[in-house]
This record gives C-alpha cells, sequence and structure tokens, in this order.
C-alpha cells in the first residue's frame, strides 16, 4: 500500500480517543493515522504542494486532480483520491481496530463531523483557494481562520459525550 500525501496540509486531521470512539479533529494527516491506528504497513510519499509538486506530470498521472491524499493499494489496482473514501476503505478492509464507534447514534455524530468537516472547512481553506484569495487582493490567513473558524463552530454541539 502507498499513500502520496503532504505533510503540512491546510486541513489535516488528528484521531483522537473521546468517549470511547475515535474522533477525527483537525491537526494531523487522518489516512496516515487512520493507518497507524490500524498498524497497517504502508509506504508514504510526499508531494510539496507548495513547490507545486502536485502539478508535476508524474503525480498527475496518478492523481488528475493534483490533489492529496492518493491511495495506491490491492497491489497497485485501487487507487483513491479522497480522504473519507480511503477512511472507509481503511475502515471496511481492517475491521479489526475500528475507528467507529460501535453505537449507531455515535457513529452517525462521527460521520456528522467528518461532513462538516470535509464540506465546510476543508475546501474553503485548502492551498487552491488560499492562493486564489491572496490573488484576489485578501488575506489568506484572515480568509482561512474566518472560515475555519466559522466551520468548526458547527461542530460544537455534537462534542459533548
Amino acid at each position: 500500500m502507498k499513500v502520496s500525501s503532504y505533510y503540512t496540509r491546510t486541513f489535516v486531521h488528528r484521531v483522537l480517543r473521546e468517549c470511547g470512539s475515535v474522533f477525527l479533529h483537525p491537526s494531523l494527516t487522518c489516512c496516515r493515522h487512520a493507518l497507524l491506528f490500524k498498524g497497517i504497513p504502508v509506504k508514504y510519499e510526499y508531494v510539496n504542494l507548495l513547490k507545486n509538486c502536485q502539478h508535476e506530470s508524474q503525480y498527475v498521472a496518478l492523481n488528475p486532480s493534483h490533489t492529496v491524499p492518493t491511495l495506491i493499494a490491492e497491489n497497485g489496482t485501487l487507487k483513491l483520491t479522497q480522504s473519507i473514501p480511503i477512511l472507509e476503505y481503511l475502515e471496511e478492509k481492517y475491521p479489526d481496530k475500528p475507528l467507529l464507534p460501535k453505537d449507531l447514534g455515535q457513529r452517525a455524530i462521527v460521520r456528522n463531523l467528518v461532513s462538516i468537516l470535509a464540506s465546510d472547512v476543508q475546501p474553503v481553506s485548502n492551498l487552491k483557494v488560499l492562493l486564489k484569495v491572496e490573488k484576489l487582493g485578501g488575506s489568506r490567513a484572515e480568509w482561512a481562520k474566518e472560515t475555519i473558524q466559522s466551520g468548526l463552530e458547527g461542530t460544537h454541539d455534537f462534542w459533548g459525550c
């Protein structure tokens, strides 16, 4: 299994143990920590987004979206290029150490939190968007702070266990 990732992505995750469950939290790469948590051996290849390595022909051939992460699995026959499908694949392929809680309601809450982060926080604060904001005369830092803060406000009600 091989993962192409950027080690200081704008939106990244850390796996935390809360309420007897594993939750995703914005601070270290989610796929990398899911692999570590589950004890899955993997080869990492880092893509430096600040040096535009995601646009190099070798990487574009692997991931035409010019994004990270990219997971290559099943002896090269499976390629996934989005964090949530990668996490779902890892969860189903390696169920012995689950990322999701057993309780249906708690699983739904985790999925809701992941959707908030994946829909409301990450897309508007990724490097591609931040560069466009700067090109239009805005402050990357202010934009990122406001959009991340606004997105994370939508998670407050879900953290109480």
